[in-house]
């Protein structure tokens, strides 16, 4: 149980070394890329997203990765109302494009599988950063119990909220960005525990990562891909009516991830505890502990080597040999 502990706590260090090392990995990228004067978004979501594919397996999750069609039922079942309200937004995009009077762009096709590639690796990227690396982590070394595994999710949705705001750039003086990074922060939030909680189900990242992939591009494929604007990751405006609307586009999208954060909450309940999460799951005793259920469980044991095997139909109880049957009266 010590040497257990020993290496928990090792995990949770090492997924500490990684998450630090990612600025320091993306600067180092970023540099090589200038260099070789390579599209920067795509580069750098493309060696991000190895990176921390390579760092979840490295750190013991590698069956964390391997494609599960479980896995994205599981995040589907949980996460469809998000989808729905992007796809809502998506039809509000098609309508402001169709009153006014953008053209589509010239390389739209081109444009469609640009970012098909850069949302695939953005959810690669992420889910294998937070939902991997740094949630794997801290379970691995403090998944005890059910308050701490919503301990972990909510440590680790927070960061992932915090990710998406340029904190060296906010206006720490103006109320209206202060909002807004408030709560941008709480609705990446949310979405990010919900897809956490369909994560601990199986410990697998890959129906996670297709949802979310699908999800940015649901975002993305009307204004970047299909009319060629810019692509535009500040979630924080400084003019008062563009904050303003952001503000309100936040909030109402927290009221709507609300109902999926619910449905997170009671699917966590039935999870059998301890949960260590994918980093344990090749430690022997570990995968599943002494409450996970084994189908095997009402199986009849397997006879020993050289013992020939008795059909069920032939087997007698004690009791049936002396005569008598399971209820205890004589046999006729």
């Amino acid at each position: 149980m010590a040497a257990r502990g020993r290496l928990r706590r090792s995990r949770l260090a090492a997924a500490l070394v990684v998450a630090a090392f990612a600025p320091v990995f993306q600067g180092l990228v970023y540099l090589l890329i200038s260099r070789l004067h390579l599209d920067e978004n795509l580069s750098l979501e493309v060696s991000s997203a190895l990176y921390m594919a390579v760092a979840v397996c490295l750190l013991g999750g590698r069956r964390m990765l391997v494609p599960s069609r479980a896995s994205f039922q599981n995040v589907w079942r949980l996460a469809w109302p998000i989808l729905a309200v992007s796809l809502a937004l998506t039809c509000t995009q098609v309508a402001g494009y169709a009153s006014g009077t953008e053209r589509l762009s010239p390389h739209w096709a081109q444009n469609v599988a640009y970012y098909v590639v850069f949302c695939l690796c953005i959810g690669i990227y992420e889910e294998c950063y937070v939902r991997g690396v740094l949630l794997g982590g801290l379970l691995s070394r403090f998944g005890r119990s059910r308050g701490a595994l919503w301990a972990c999710i909510a440590v680790s949705s927070v960061y992932f909220g915090a990710l998406h705001i340029d904190w060296a750039g906010l206006n720490y003086a103006s109320p209206l960005e202060l909002a807004q990074a408030a709560l941008k922060v709480a609705q990446t939030g949310i979405y990010g525990a919900v897809l956490s909680a369909a994560v601990v189900e199986d410990d697998n990242l890959t129906g996670a990562i297709l949802f979310h992939a699908l999800d940015d591009f649901s975002i993305m494929v009307i204004p970047y891909a299909l009319f060629g604007e810019g692509l535009s990751t500040n979630y924080v405006s400084s003019g008062r009516e563009e904050a303003m609307s952001s503000i309100v586009l936040y909030a109402v999208l927290c009221v709507l991830y609300l109902p999926s954060l619910w449905h997170a909450i009671r699917r966590t309940r039935t999870l059998p505890q301890p949960h260590h999460g994918g980093f344990v799951m090749s430690d022997a005793g570990e995968k599943c502990g002494d409450s996970c259920a084994r189908p095997w469980a009402d199986e009849p044991p397997t006879p020993p080597a050289g013992m020939p095997h008795v059909p069920a139909h032939m087997r007698k109880t004690a009791a049936q040999e002396h005569g008598l049957d399971p209820g205890g009266a004589r046999g006729r």
